[in-house]
């Protein structure tokens, strides 16, 4: 299961404050949590497709586009295709018109069932269509039913931690008293996309007048934050509906489950406020994974500190199957869960990019490298832009500047990664043609 826009530090089981995740915390100390993983990309469409074909952006045929796809023939594997190849019924249950077949067509592939079906639309973008958890889940059970004496893959799309920030209630307002024991953090409104403030579509509590101008609105930064964190409170809420279901079908202690995001968000790092896709900061790029394997797998609960990638899931999936997929960049988890080697990946790097920045992890730092600024910029994207400009961070919590040695390793990697892209993205586009790109709504 995916829940899209989840931050891993805002959940009780990597560290945060709030109790925003009772039942994925119980499951994550239960079973096998991964602490440092990261997105391929921080948006929705091209990051989802690196999770099914073990690829990053600039070299799958998503590339960076955030939808527009609905006739597109992509050429490499996803894991569904491999799946059903092996013998699995597949199911999707997603809950936006984002990742709808029209729009993401290459995702739906190798799903015998690709579920879209949506049930209301979003306050700010009403051209944007959703389905709450609690209606996804029924979608997806009743499916699982009918193949629940058979081998099966089920993916599982929330949507209801992403923006705007309105879960039912009581789930939204849940955080909100709390929020308003500190002290007022006021924010302007800002354009879709932009930074420095509340992109429009976020707004909550909005009086406008005759001519449709902004008179008043919900300014407090901490409120927003409180909306956000509930939504996640009512993901968790259907996550445990979604186990019991399960357990009801007696399948629970017989499925591999996967419990992720697809990205991250912006709660005011580097001036971007409820909205993602802006940059690889780790706001936006830390996810969290939690893997719980049937009862028979012999699998023992662990919290690993090694760093891995969402492209390592269909590999891992695969791998716990006895299957494989060609051409993929990630790799299985499955030794690292089994406790064979845990520093077997202590000098692996990671990458994460967007068109205007590529990122580096090793086992503690992040390089952020620049690409410049595309032709035609899908948002104004901020830091950093000139090509080549670095910065770096040391992420497991340490302070300080990092080596000279690191940042410059790192960066090197980061260099030879866009190189190796852009030798991909030029062998894949015919001589003369455009380069294709579809606008994909702020903060999707």
């Amino acid at each position: 299961m995916t829940i899209d826009a989840l931050r891993a530090d805002h959940l009780g089981c990597y560290g945060y404050a709030r109790d925003t995740s009772p039942t994925i915390d119980r499951i994550a100390r239960e079973n096998v949590m991964l602490d440092w993983v990261f997105s391929a990309v921080s948006f929705a469409l091209s990051s989802h497709y690196s999770m099914m074909t073990s690829r990053y952006p600039s070299f799958h045929s998503v590339g960076f586009r955030g939808g527009g796809c609905g006739e597109m023939e992509a050429a490499e594997p996803t894991v569904a295709e491999v799946l059903s190849r092996n013998g699995f019924a597949t199911g999707a249950f997603v809950s936006s018109s984002m990742l709808g077949a029209a729009n993401a067509l290459p995702l739906a592939r190798g799903f015998d069932v690709y579920d879209e079906e949506t049930t209301h639309r979003e306050p700010g973008r009403r051209g944007e269509l959703r389905r709450w958890a609690k209606d996804t889940n029924t979608a997806a059970v009743r499916w699982m039913a009918r193949h629940k004496n058979e081998r099966f893959f089920c993916w599982v799309h929330y949507m209801d931690a992403h923006g705007p920030y309105d879960a039912p209630h009581p789930f939204g307002d849940h955080f909100l008293e709390e929020a308003g024991r500190l002290p007022p953090r006021r924010l302007e409104v800002v354009e879709d996309g932009a930074i420095g403030g509340i992109p429009a579509y976020q707004i909550f509590n909005a009086k406008t007048d005759g001519f449709g101008n902004l008179l008043k609105y919900e300014s407090n930064y901490h409120n927003y934050v409180a909306r956000y964190d509930g939504g996640i409170r009512y993901v968790d809420s259907c996550v445990a509906r979604l186990i019991e279901e399960l357990v009801r079908l007696g399948i629970y202690d017989n499925v591999l489950l996967v419990l992720t995001s697809n990205h991250g968000e912006g709660l005011g790092e580097n001036d971007v406020y409820f909205c993602h896709g802006l940059t690889v900061g780790l706001d936006q790029i830390r996810v969290p994974l939690i893997l719980r394997f049937p009862a028979k797998s012999g699998m023992s609960r662990v919290r690993l500190g090694a760093h891995s990638s969402l492209i390592d899931i269909a590999p891992t999936v695969l791998d716990f199957v006895g299957a494989q997929m060609q051409g993929a960049q990630g790799v299985s988890l499955l030794p690292l869960c089994r406790g064979d080697d845990v520093h077997r990946f202590d000098g692996r790097v990671i990458f994460s990019e967007i068109e205007t920045q590529v990122a580096a992890m090793d086992l503690e730092h992040q390089v952020i490298m620049g690409r410049g600024v595309p032709e035609q910029p899908q948002f104004p994207y901020r830091h950093p832009t000139a090509p080549g400009e670095n910065r770096v961070t040391a992420y497991r919590g340490r302070s300080g500047a990092a080596p000279e040695n690191v940042f410059s390793r790192l960066g090197a990697l980061a260099l030879e990664y866009d190189a190796g892209a852009k030798r991909e993205a030029k062998a894949a586009t015919p001589a003369g043609a455009p380069s294709e790109r579809s606008r994909e709504p702020a903060g999707a």
